[in-house]
């Protein structure tokens, strides 16, 4: 049997917390933690995949990517509860709504549509 890595345990806790993040709903200010949190990560994400220096180096991103994928999805189920319950999503999603749809619906739905439109392409 062998002793569990702390690397092993924060990657277990993160995926508990996606799963968590699914079933319970969370206050806003957790959410806003929690967006920040998955910003800051995929940003560290994206430096150290272009300051890379061997492809061998980045052997785990799939899975990473997977992980990440997990969470953020947890994170978008969570805030779209937040929003249908209580109007409330928090500030994070408040002013990244106000920044790319400048407080016009129209073209606030337009972007939706244009980033749905590329998920799924990126996707499948």
């Amino acid at each position: 049997m062998s002793i569990l890595k702390k690397a092993d345990v924060g990657v277990g806790l993160y995926l508990l917390c996606a799963v968590i993040f699914f079933i319970i709903p969370i206050p806003s200010i957790m959410l806003d933690v929690m967006l920040a949190l998955n910003i800051s990560i995929a940003l560290i994400i994206l430096f150290n995949s272009l300051f890379v220096r061997e492809v061998l180096d980045m052997s785990f991103f799939p899975t990473l990517l997977l992980f990440t994928t997990i969470f953020r999805i947890s994170l978008n189920v969570s805030s779209t509860r937040l929003i249908l319950l209580t109007g409330d999503p928090g500030n994070v999603v408040s002013t990244f709504g106000q920044f790319v749809g400048g407080n016009d619906m129209v073209v606030g739905t337009i972007v939706f549509i244009v980033l749905v439109l590329i998920q799924f392409i990126v996707i499948n």
